[in-house]
């Protein structure tokens, strides 16, 4: 639907079927839905049903399986839900899914077909995916023609960073939503610049003028004015943000809200820094310094010494820094916080918040999150379904907290 040309979403022919009603009482979900159908609106009143027991829900369920096949549309199952207005509202939320309504998939459907050739990906990390390329087979409503396989256990990696594939991998991370978050600039829009020849790097970006943009397929003046202003608001990004737009190795979201608070607490008194004190901030460690920081072993960082001290990207940081980008300090957090000086991982799914929400407040009391566990770790917080990391916690003999154990320690 986030079409540039509102003209190709209209093209679309998009419908829906309505399936809530706010600003009215109604006592049941049900009565909303026969409220809807009433106004005029398409509902799915001929799959749905109201069930008075357990097994009421499993014959219908059955029944509706029977029917899929001859639906004009898709459907992968059903939604079971509390056909009380007052029991689901009571019920909450949990992030964002509520509790009183429930996913009821049906089997997937399957289908055979040929492989015809492996193709291998490159990441931007350098990581090669190998992708199988199928003979074109309809299944679920979508005609599949690849599917990603699996690697070996060891990851192999292209140590070229010059190949073209990471080049562009690392532009899409560049602008993502958790780095430089430009609005409107994804990777099909990436591509046409490069081949074009209107980018060389990221750095160029800041330099494209709605002239450059304009001549391109798919693109008019208003689309093109949009997109240049949409860049420059991007030129002003904070630390941990910039630090993550890198691309550096083991860096991931997280470690880079670390490595920012460090830069903080060294440089005090300022809202905002040049790109060449990052640098020089970071080229004055040796990669036994970084290791002082919060979740940073030896091996992350090796990376993030050995990147600062990489001519090309030396070069590049210099470049950005001459296109105008700002960059904005992080407020410092007190060390007389609640939970200043502990490191927190969470694992599994929560009960009474998502793990942003939970990875917020651990960080609004003073306390580092971070993606992986390590003997450096305070606290891994564990929810249903823990992955690889509760193990790992264990092994380790780091501190293992209930959601209502983390609870506790932040009330």
């Amino acid at each position: 639907m986030r079409q540039l040309d509102p003209s190709i979403t209209s093209s679309r022919k998009l419908d829906f079927f309505a399936y809530d009603l706010f600003g009215v009482d109604f006592a049941t979900h049900h009565e909303k839905h026969e409220a809807l159908h009433t106004l005029g609106f398409k509902t799915a009143r001929d799959l749905e049903t109201v069930c008075k027991t357990q097994r009421a829900v499993f014959d219908h369920h059955n029944a509706v399986a029977k029917l899929r096949d001859q639906l004009p549309y898709e459907i992968d199952g059903l939604v079971v839900a509390a056909d009380s207005t007052e029991v689901f509202e009571r019920l909450g939320i949990v992030g964002k899914a509520p509790r009183g309504a429930i996913a009821f998939k049906f089997s997937p459907k399957e289908a055979t077909t040929v492989v015809e050739d492996i193709i291998v990906q490159v990441g931007r990390t350098g990581a090669l995916t190998p992708v199988a390329a199928l003979r074109p087979t309809a299944i679920g409503g979508v005609t599949v023609s690849r599917a990603t396989l699996h690697n070996e256990e060891v990851v192999r990696r292209c140590h070229n960073k010059q190949v073209p594939a990471r080049h562009r991998e690392g532009l899409y991370h560049f602008v993502s939503r958790k780095a430089f978050d430009v609005d409107g600039l994804g990777p099909k829009i990436l591509d046409a610049f490069l081949d074009h020849g209107l980018i060389q790097d990221a750095a160029d970006l800041f330099d494209l003028a709605e002239g450059d943009i304009a001549p391109l397929e798919r693109f008019g003046e208003k689309s093109a004015q949009n997109l240049v202003l949409a860049i420059k608001s991007a030129k002003t990004v904070s630390l941990p943000r910039f630090l993550f737009a890198l691309g550096i190795m083991h860096v991931g979201e997280e470690l880079a809200r670390t490595m920012a608070q460090e830069v903080a607490k060294k440089i005090k008194n300022k809202s905002r820094l040049k790109i060449k004190n990052i640098a020089d901030f970071f080229q004055n460690f040796s990669a036994e310094n970084l290791e002082n920081i919060p979740d940073v072993g030896p091996k992350v960082a090796r990376s993030i010494h050995q990147w600062f001290h990489d001519r090309r990207n030396v070069a590049f940081l210099e470049k950005l820094e001459r296109v105008g980008v700002e960059i904005e300090l992080p407020v410092i957090f007190k060390a007389a916080r609640k939970l200043s000086g502990k490191t927190f991982v969470f694992t599994g799914e929560l009960e009474t918040m998502s793990r942003d929400e939970a990875k917020g407040k651990a960080r609004s009391l003073g306390a580092g999150v971070s993606e992986s566990v390590s003997r450096k770790t305070s606290f891994v917080v564990v929810g249903t379904t823990p992955g690889s990391k509760y193990e790992k916690a264990k092994k380790l003999g780091v501190g293992i907290l209930t959601e209502k154990e983390f609870l506790k320690m932040l009330f």
